[in-house]
């Protein structure tokens, strides 16, 4: 499983986006352009995780074998987390 990567947002933040430390979720604004080419703006909500959040609720779950890797897109591979990598990879085995 992959999921937002807190530190990447925090460090990465851009002009317009929010982020909430005490709920680790990202809020931006976005634009969809519809099949007439009219363009709309929305709301993204992003909930962020740290990599022992991850390891915690995997845990909690029951999971074993827990691994948490920083990837990034296309770029899937087993390494620790930077604060340059955009996602966290959970890797983990059901009993």
């Amino acid at each position: 499983m992959s999921a937002f990567y807190a530190a990447f947002a925090v460090r990465h933040l851009e002009a317009g986006e929010q982020y909430d430390p005490a709920t680790g979720v990202l809020h931006e604004v976005s634009t969809v352009r519809g099949p007439d080419g009219d363009e709309t703006e929305f709301d993204l909500w992003t909930t962020c995780f740290t990599a022992r959040e991850l390891e915690l609720l995997a845990r909690a779950a029951g999971l074993t074998d827990v691994e948490v890797h920083g990837v990034t897109p296309g770029a899937y591979r087993r390494q620790p987390p930077t604060l340059d990598h955009h996602e966290l990879l959970l890797l983990a085995r059901r009993p």
